[in-house]
């Protein structure tokens, strides 16, 4: 006979005139008993009452010895110690409903929490009590047991049976059965005055079940009672299983602690089990502008609506059903999540949109079916479907959504067009065995091509690294200078390896694109720059009228023909260089492809432009998409064409972003007509800040954002301020001129971000610029490229800067990831985790330590983790960097700080710290209710070496020197307390 405990599950907490429902561990603890419990689907029992109730339980369930049950509980939790190991077990809940008595509100220990009840109006102990049963114990139950002989004398047991009205939120006749136990029913007429029609709707069925004399029943009535529950349980079972689908004891748990805490923030509204599936903002707001964009260039492929369906429908299965969710009725998944933003959004022009919208329902049914049926995922399914379609949706081609999961925007595009988001290159690429989150991808599977493609993502708890270069026309030479040391102080490791999104404004933008759109070296991009500044600023436009003497009104004749030509240089011949230097592959489709010919997609890249409209606004090109199109103004417009063919051409991007006004007339394209970036906004650091946000909104700041500048002006003297002249040389044309350049100036606003920038995280900002000399001339004199040149290398200290930032970039590659989701609700509690590594660990440890001048080691802002040692903590299997770490904390609020120190007081933040450790669990979805959206696919290949042999936690970490530690293969996890935190 199996001894189980008291079963405390869930209480009513007071405090004053507040109350609260305290979560017990019963469920946890049933489940660490459980072999399986995530394919282990239990039947629920519900048993009101209290003498006679605890009667029964004892004889029913045989096998489980009771103990002395606290009397306190409001309900307990148990399970059937017989069927405890079977596929059903049984689980039954006990309470009595005539007792409103609460417990103090105290401390929670460990695997328990807390929920204050926020209602609005005035709250007793009573209303709690009967909402806690109708509302989460009736939500779960299949059979609800109401003993009539515990019922106070003198009540009125349908006004219980009214109180207890049970709003689960499905269909009435998957509501749970109430079975009304009757002592002695000669002495009982209730059962034959009571009309059970007007309670139909409460419970699906209410029967009464009599039990023979007084006394102790006979054990043939409990045996009838048992047999009674299982038959009612099975039926329940067999209905609710098209609706929400086998629920198993994991499912139980998440719902039941969403459904407690849906029940404290609100008793009127029911809870939903198909929203609770979903974490909120997991599905992206644009859904439905997506879904509708994908059916109307499936329309334009000659594709007919059932097919266009079925290929939405076999996409929104995926994106729903990860391994863990409930199997649940696709028509409910569809009507909650997807259906409302379809509709909204559906072309009005069309004849019967909602046909459509009706289609895609249907077809949600066929794609489902084998989900149900079959041993295969929903990921398996949708790579299924494409496949067995062998290239019936090749002519469907976007620049916009994925077309592998359809509900997310597209960043990583194929040379077929078929392009995948960061997500899809994670579920449908391989993991590279050398680095993390980046995957290889072989085949297309909507066309069936052979490719051969190299995606890098960015990992969720990482934040990005930015480069943001201004224009300045040829004096783009000075952060090309910067850029070239930099490149010297890295060694082998590319600068590009680094980046993970660059804008460039204008010159900038020309640096921007030879950098990641032509995937050049540096100094290949400072010679192409020079070759185009000499070519095209070589000779300006001749005057007008060329068969008049030179020496007649030569300069008027001249001004003429700039004006009528909308500039002084020819604009054709600009576009033919750019043309012939930058190519015309589509931007969007940044191929850079190696020796081996495969194609790499890691840097998103944009060039900012300016529209010649009379609201002039600032528009970026780029080989991205914002995550979410309807997120809040950024201050620019991104440019994508509906049709895919009027994408623009890098060598138009080219044009477009460095087309000043005087200089060069606009660009024309399909979009619209386009002039230089910095007319608008010539400090790319700002604009590069604000597309963070677009491209990855989990990130707030990038983790290093690098600044360079194209030289600044003299600050004016501190002497008397001038005073006007005359109308000529002080009128107000001049004065607005001098206004609105000094309005583009990038250094105010370089200082004005910086100055608002949060003191932990501003030194993670930097900015490389040289002073202009007075003698400095026009953007387009090429004599200067040279002196710019100079200019860098002359000015004190600029090798160091050029040091500084190398370092800055390099330690930005290093990321914390949690092992595991802590156990929040206790205080202090600890963070498992792991100090990772993007990119080749080896170079990048090797030159970290080149340029540092002392060993560099972890600390956090009391405590030292320890060295940084390439030997030791870098993976002689794998190649990847693997430092296990553990973290004290007080609350999930607590701000967290990691560091790479050198010497005494050089420190870097560990990229996307400070943080803590709630920002850490989002960001890792670790938290969501039924598996992440990645369908648990690994972002790196399974390492024996580094990751299976690792030891547990095993106290704090012994000091060593880097002797004694230099040949040592894999360390204990590095323990530490957080600032402020309690032991």
């Amino acid at each position: 006979m199996a001894r189980m405990q008291g079963g405390r599950w869930l209480d009513v907490a007071a405090s004053g005139a507040s109350f609260s429902i305290q979560e017990h561990a019963a469920l946890c603890r049933l489940m660490e008993k459980m072999p399986n419990p995530a394919t282990q689907y239990p039947r629920m029992w519900a048993f009101l009452g209290s003498t006679r109730k605890n009667e029964c339980l004892q004889a029913i369930f045989a096998e489980n010895s009771f103990v002395r049950a606290d009397s306190c509980t409001t309900i307990r939790l148990r399970g059937d110690a017989a069927s405890l190991h079977s596929n059903s077990p049984i689980f039954f809940a006990d309470g009595d409903p005539w007792d409103d008595s609460t417990v103090s509100s105290s401390k929670v220990s460990r695997r328990e929490s807390i929920f204050p009840i926020e209602w609005s109006g005035s709250t007793t102990a009573t209303e709690v009590h009967c909402s806690l049963y109708s509302q989460v114990l009736f939500l779960f139950a299949d059979v609800v047991c109401l003993f009539l002989e515990d019922c106070r004398p003198g009540y009125d047991i349908t006004k219980l049976i009214k109180t207890h009205e049970s709003v689960n939120g499905l269909p009435a006749k998957t509501r749970p059965r109430l079975i009304i136990v009757v002592g002695d029913p000669e002495k009982t007429t209730w059962s034959t005055a009571v009309n059970f029609d007007q309670y139909s709707g409460i419970f699906s069925d209410i029967s009464i079940f009599p039990m023979t004399g007084g006394g102790r029943a006979p054990d043939s009535d409990y045996d009838r009672l048992k047999a009674l529950l299982l038959m009612h349980s099975h039926e329940i079972q067999t209905l609710r299983k098209d609706y929400i689908g086998r629920v198993s004891t994991t499912q139980l748990e998440r719902y039941s602690h969403f459904a407690i805490k849906h029940l404290a923030k609100s008793n009127v509204h029911t809870f939903d089990f198909v929203h609770s599936c979903r974490a909120p903002k997991e599905i992206p707001q644009d859904v439905g502008e997506k879904v509708n964009r994908v059916y109307e260039l499936c329309v334009a492929s000659g594709l007919s609506d059932f097919d266009s369906a079925r290929f939405i429908a076999s996409a929104l299965i995926m994106d729903h059903y990860r391994p863990e969710m409930p199997l649940m009725d696709p028509r409910l998944v569809y009507q909650t999540f997807y259906r409302p933003k379809i509709s909204h959004s559906f072309p009005t022009n069309l004849s019967s949109p909602m046909k459509w919208v009706d289609l895609v329902e249907d077809a949600m049914l066929i794609e489902f079916a084998p989900l149900r049926s079959d041993a295969v995922t929903a990921l398996e399914l949708r790579k299924k479907f494409l496949i067995s379609q062998q290239g019936h949706y090749s002519a469907v081609k976007s620049n916009r959504a994925c077309l592998y999961c359809v509900v997310r925007a597209a960043q990583h595009f194929t040379p077929c067009d078929h392009p995948l988001c960061d997500l899809c290159a994670q579920k449908f690429g391989d993991p590279a065995v050398d680095k993390e989150h980046h995957y290889d991808v072989d085949r297309c599977l909507l066309c069936c091509a052979t490719i051969s493609m190299v995606i890098e993502t960015l990992p969720l708890t990482m934040d990005p690294t930015v480069l943001a270069i201004d224009g300045g026309g040829t004096r783009g030479a000075i952060p090309l200078e910067f850029l070239i040391l930099i490149q010297e102080y890295l060694g082998p490791c590319r600068l590009q390896d680094l980046i993970d999104l660059d804008v460039g404004t204008s010159s900038g933008g020309l640096i921007d694109l030879g950098l990641h759109a032509l995937d050049l070296p540096v100094s290949v991009c400072a010679e192409i720059f020079s070759q185009l500044a000499r070519c095209i600023f070589q000779k300006r436009r001749p005057p007008a009228f060329p068969w008049l003497p030179r020496t007649v009104m030569l300069r008027l004749r001249q001004w003429y023909s700039w004006w009528r030509h909308d500039s002084c240089y020819d604009g054709s011949i600009f576009g033919e260089v750019l043309q012939h230097l930058y190519g015309e592959q589509p931007v969007f489709r940044n191929i850079s492809a190696g020796p081996s010919g495969t194609i790499r997609s890691s840097t998103k890249f944009g060039v900012v432009a300016t529209s010649i409209g009379t609201k002039t606004e600032a528009v970026i090109i780029g080989n991205f998409n914002a995550a979410d199109s309807t997120a809040d103004d950024c201050g620019y417009r991104l440019i994508r064409p509906t049709n895919i063919e009027h994408e623009p051409k890098v060598c138009e991007a080219a044009y477009a972003t460095a087309a000043a006004p005087f200089i060069f007339p606009p660009i024309d394209l399909s979009v619209g007509t386009f002039q230089d970036g910095g007319l608008t906004d010539n400090f790319a650091g700002g604009i590069a800040r604000r597309t963070v946000r677009l491209i990855w909104p989990s990130c707030r700041e990038p983790a290093r954002l690098l600044s360079l500048g194209t030289g600044s002006t003299l600050a004016p003297s501190r002497g008397s301020l001038p005073h006007f002249r005359n109308s000529f040389l002080d009128g107000f044309p001049r004065r607005a001129f001098s206004a609105w350049m000094k309005s583009l100036e990038p250094e105010g606003k370089w200082n004005e971000m910086k100055s608002q920038l949060d003191e932990s995280i501003s030194q993670n900002f930097r900015r490389l610029n040289v002073p202009l000399e007075e003698t400095s001339s026009a953007l387009d004199n090429v004599e200067m490229l040279d002196r710019y040149r100079d200019l860098v290398l002359r000015y004190p200290g600029s090798a160091t800067m050029a040091k500084d930032a190398a370092l800055d970039l390099l330690t930005a590659r290093f990321f914390f990831e949690l092992d595991a989701c802590p156990s929040v609700d206790q205080s202090p509690f600890r963070l498992y985790g792991t100090i990772r590594c993007k990119g080749s660990a080896r170079l990048l440890v090797a030159a970290m330590e080149r340029l540092a001048p002392h060993p560099l080691e972890f600390v956090t802002e009391q405590h030292r983790l320890g060295w940084l040692v390439p030997d030791r903590d870098i993976c002689p299997s794998c190649n990847r960097f693997c430092w296990p770490v553990s973290l004290l904390c007080r609350n999930s609020d607590q701000l967290l700080h990691i560091y790479i120190k050198c010497g005494r007081e050089k420190r870097w933040n560990l990229n996307s710290f400070p943080t803590t450790a709630a920002k850490l669990v989002y960001r890792q979805q670790l938290d969501v209710p039924f598996g992440r959206i990645d369908h648990g696919q690994p972002s790196r290949q399974p390492c024996a070496a580094c990751e299976c042999s690792r030891p547990p936690f095993r106290g704090r970490r012994k000091r060593h020197n880097l002797d004694s530690v230099g040949q040592e293969w894999r360390k204990k996890r590095v323990r530490v307390q957080s600032p402020q935190s309690v032991c």
